[in-house]
C-alpha cells in the first residue's frame, strides 16, 4: 500500500501544509484511510495521515500536482484517479483548492449493510442449456414508479464484468417504507426494471420478471442488499427501446 506516514497533524493547516485529500465511502459516508495508498504527482514525499483521517501534503518549493491515484488495494473499492486544478496563486489557495474530495464507489465484494437497497447480477448470453457470461454490457437500472414523494430517484449504470456480474446500490430513496405505494405496491418493495444493451440491442426485464422469491413480480427489497446474484437471460428478456 502507499508510504504514508502516520501523524497527529489535524486537519488545520500550517503553513507547511500544501494540499489534503479526503476519501469518503460512498455507501457509508466514513472517511476511508486504512488499507489505501495515495500519490499526488509532481510530489516527492508521501502524504501524512492526520488524526482526522485526510491524506496531507507539505509544501515542496512551488510544486502542485495534477494527478491524484488512490490504490484501493484489496478493499472493496474501485481503483480511481482524480485531477486537480493549480490554484491561480499556491502561497493563498481556497478551501475547496486546498482539500480535494475523493468518493469511493463499491465493487461487488462490497457487504452492504441493511439500509441500504443493493442489488447483484449477471448477464448470460445463449439459449438455455448453454449459457455464457457476457462483458461490457450496458446495464441500467429503472424506476417504474415515481411515487417517491419529494425524493429523486438515482438511475444508476453498470458494466458487466467478465464474468458477467453487475451491482447496483441506491444511497438513499427516502420515503416512509411502511407506507404502500399509490400503485397498489406493498410496502419496503421497490419496483424496478432493468434494462440491458448488448451487441447493439437494448432488452429489459418484464413486469413478471421476480427478482426474488417471495417479493411482488418486478420489485426488489428495499432498504436491504439482495444476497443472491439476479441471473439476467439474454435470450428471455423482453425487446426495449432502441
Amino acid at each position: 500500500m502507499g508510504d504514508a506516514v502516520i501523524s497527529d497533524f489535524d486537519s488545520g493547516f500550517d503553513r507547511r501544509a500544501l494540499l489534503a485529500v479526503e476519501l469518503i465511502d460512498a455507501v457509508g459516508g466514513q472517511l476511508v484511510s486504512r488499507g489505501v495508498g495515495v500519490r499526488a504527482n509532481v510530489l516527492r514525499r508521501a502524504p501524512i495521515v492526520s488524526r482526522s483521517g485526510r491524506f496531507v501534503w507539505l509544501r515542496e518549493e512551488d510544486r502542485w500536482p495534477t494527478q491524484i491515484d488512490v490504490d484501493v488495494g484489496r478493499l472493496p473499492y474501485e481503483k480511481t484517479s482524480r485531477s486537480v486544478k493549480r490554484p491561480a496563486d499556491i502561497d493563498k489557495p481556497t478551501p475547496a483548492e486546498r482539500v480535494v474530495t475523493i468518493v469511493l464507489q463499491p465493487t461487488q465484494a462490497y457487504d452492504f449493510p441493511d439500509g441500504v437497497t443493493a442489488l447483484r447480477g449477471c448477464v448470460l448470453d445463449g439459449n438455455g442449456t448453454q449459457a455464457s457470461p457476457v462483458q461490457g454490457a450496458r446495464v441500467s437500472l429503472l424506476s417504474s414508479t415515481k411515487d417517491f414523494g419529494d425524493a429523486v430517484m438515482p438511475r444508476p449504470v453498470s458494466i458487466t464484468a467478465e464474468d458477467g456480474g453487475f451491482f447496483f446500490f441506491l444511497p438513499g430513496v427516502a420515503r416512509d417504507l411502511e407506507r404502500p405505494l399509490s400503485n397498489g405496491y406493498p410496502p419496503r418493495f421497490l419496483p424496478v426494471v432493468l434494462q440491458v444493451e448488448h451487441a447493439g440491442q437494448t432488452r429489459v426485464t418484464g413486469a413478471k420478471f421476480r427478482f426474488l422469491e417471495g417479493a411482488p413480480p418486478g420489485c426488489i427489497r428495499e432498504g436491504m442488499p439482495l444476497r443472491a446474484t439476479v441471473a439476467l437471460k439474454w435470450w428471455v428478456m423482453e425487446p426495449g427501446a432502441q
